[in-house]
């Protein structure tokens, strides 16, 4: 396997902050194993692979037409973006507002998938307690919407319980 898989691999391991001895106890291999591989500059395919592996890589091999198979290594794919990128908008004032103030506001403006999203990135416990303090401070626009927010709460709590049976 060419150099420029390694230095693939290398370059994702030192995004993710990973030393090469970190990188080479995440494949399950020596550190030792890693550096003679450098030092000659190719590597046997289970190691490429599990050094893919480690760093959330998939390694691929193509074959163009007529050529020799080619083998990169393909980044993993971006996480999704985050309850507060994807919901921004409840936010457009203050970005930088703590999680209560954001979860507050996703409570008194009730959408289905958005409280969803909110139970599952901060766990339905959170939600609710937030929830209960803007019950409990008479807050009006959690008045005004009281009784949507309470049916859509209680269907994914429904909704967890029967995902844990």
């Amino acid at each position: 396997m060419s150099t420029a898989i390694l230095r693939d691999i290398l370059a994702a391991a030192a995004e993710l902050g990973l030393t090469q001895k970190q990188l080479a106890a995440a494949a399950g291999v020596r550190a030792e194993t890693l550096s003679r591989a450098k030092k000659r500059g190719s590597l046997q395919l289970p190691l490429a692979e599990a050094l893919a592996r480690a760093v959330g890589a998939d390694l691929v091999l193509r074959r163009p037409a007529g050529r020799q198979a080619v083998a990169t290594v393909a980044a993993p794919p971006a996480p999704p973006p985050g309850f507060r990128e994807r919901y921004r908008a409840l936010l457009w004032s203050n970005p930088d507002a703590p999680d209560e103030v954001l979860l507050r506001r996703a409570l008194v403006r009730p959408g289905f998938r958005m409280l969803l999203d909110a139970a599952v990135e901060f766990g339905l416990p959170r939600l609710q307690r937030e929830w209960d303090e803007l019950l409990a401070a008479d807050d009006p626009e959690a008045l005004r919407a009281r009784a949507v927010t309470e049916q859509l709460l209680r269907n994914i709590q429904d909704g967890f319980a029967l995902a844990a049976a």
